[in-house]
């Protein structure tokens, strides 16, 4: 069956070959064992996560936009007094077939634990890391996702969240 599959995978592709049989594209490439290019990558990336196949850090929630492919992802700080910060932003492992792991913060919010909204900031604050999107087969990608993806998105989660606080100054108001 696996020589069918790989022939039917070679000559339509891959999300043709999940169409025509049912199995999603990740089981495919596992049971294939075939390589991924970045792109591959980004989109194997995306139904995973769509399918719930991924785990996620701590408490970062990651939503995909299925339209436009990008993966937002939010994260809740808490400050001083009855208030905390929720930080928006887009990190889409290999965006537009690049080799790179961009983390854009958009906007956060300040909310009471009421969960009221007291403030909404616009800023743009944005950090990026080399990422090679190519992997012999989908353990790796994986592994790639829990090793590399979510360790720095972490990071730049914190670096964002104490750059905003060290401006606070100027957000007195609502800081206070």
């Amino acid at each position: 069956m696996n020589n069918r599959l790989l022939e039917l995978y070679k000559k339509i592709g891959l999300y043709e070959t999940s169409k025509i049989t049912g199995i999603p594209s990740y089981e495919l490439l596992n049971v294939l064992k075939q390589p991924l290019d970045t792109s591959m990558s980004k989109n194997v990336l995306d139904d995973l996560l769509l399918d719930g196949k991924l785990p996620i850090y701590k408490d970062i929630n990651i939503d995909i936009d299925t339209f436009e492919g990008i993966w937002y992802l939010d994260k809740k700080f808490d400050i001083e007094g009855d208030r905390y910060v929720v930080l928006y932003s887009m990190a889409t492992p290999f965006w537009d077939g690049t080799d790179i792991l961009p983390f854009d913060t958009t906007n956060y919010r300040v909310y009471n634990k009421k969960g009221d909204v007291l403030e909404d900031f616009y800023i743009e604050i944005y950090d990026a890391v080399e990422a090679n999107g190519n992997f012999k087969n989908i353990e790796e990608l994986i592994k790639w996702y829990k090793n590399f993806y979510l360790p720095h998105v972490e990071m730049f989660f914190e670096k964002h969240f104490e750059k905003i606080m060290d401006e606070k100054e100027n957000f007195k108001t609502i800081f206070n």
